[in-house]
């Protein structure tokens, strides 16, 4: 966070500058952005009726809502106290075993698909047979969503990025990699960071980020570890 926080800010404020000027005419007033952007307080009233008339479209909050935002919360607060460093976290209470962020993750999506859409399975037991459920409720999610929903292609993309560095650590091929680029280290540590900054950079713009990180990182640390020595 420390890291990153700075850069979220700065990006965050570019990209604000950046739509200012390229869409709403900012630095450019006689520009047919800025004409376009200058609604006046009647557009202004317009604007604010339209987002009204739309929000309340949307409805109340369903039970289905509800249920998936506080699966949401909770695999969120079990990725923060798995093992938060400050307390002992509930993967150390339960088990001795070194648990990852996978498994609440799995354990929710379980959950989802036992949890069910409808809350009318309350009144399984009602007095009033008229309150009673007819049928079954579906799940908060379905196979069906998943199988049409889910970018398989990313998954596996992911998937083989993460699999591909396991095994290059494992085969010691980053290692074999890593001794290769020793003759980096007659090199300026900046020279050799903008190197890797630029392959970098350049392979991410044709595959995934992820993967070429799962990829390289274990190079890069291989060679890290010859070049201090």
């Amino acid at each position: 966070m420390i890291a990153s926080f700075p850069q979220m800010v700065v990006n965050s404020f570019l990209t604000w500058l950046y739509l200012r000027i390229a869409y709403m005419g900012y630095l450019r007033p006689r520009s047919k952005d800025a004409q376009l952007a200058t609604i006046g307080r009647e557009g202004e009233a317009i604007t604010n009726q339209v987002i009204q008339e739309r929000y309340k479209n949307l409805g109340p909050t369903t039970f289905h809502e509800y249920g998936v935002g506080t699966l949401f919360i909770t695999c969120v607060f079990l990725w923060v106290f798995r093992k938060p460093g400050f307390v002992r976290g509930w993967s150390e209470v339960i088990t001795d075993v070194d648990l990852r962020d996978s498994v609440p993750v799995i354990f929710v999506s379980i959950l989802m698909f036992f949890i069910p859409k409808d809350p009318s399975f309350i009144y399984s037991y009602s007095q009033d047979p008229a309150k009673r459920p007819k049928r079954s409720s579906e799940g908060l999610i379905t196979w069906k969503i998943i199988e049409t929903k889910m970018p398989w292609s990313l998954v596996f993309l992911l998937g083989g990025g993460f699999a591909i560095s396991k095994g290059s650590v494992a085969s010691s091929m980053a290692k074999r990699v890593g001794e290769a680029l020793v003759p980096l280290r007659h090199l300026p540590p900046i020279v050799i960071l903008a190197v890797v900054c630029f392959f970098e950079g350049l392979a991410t713009e044709f595959t995934s980020n992820v993967g070429v990180a799962n990829i390289t990182l274990p190079v890069i640390a291989q060679m890290v570890n010859y070049i201090r020595i």
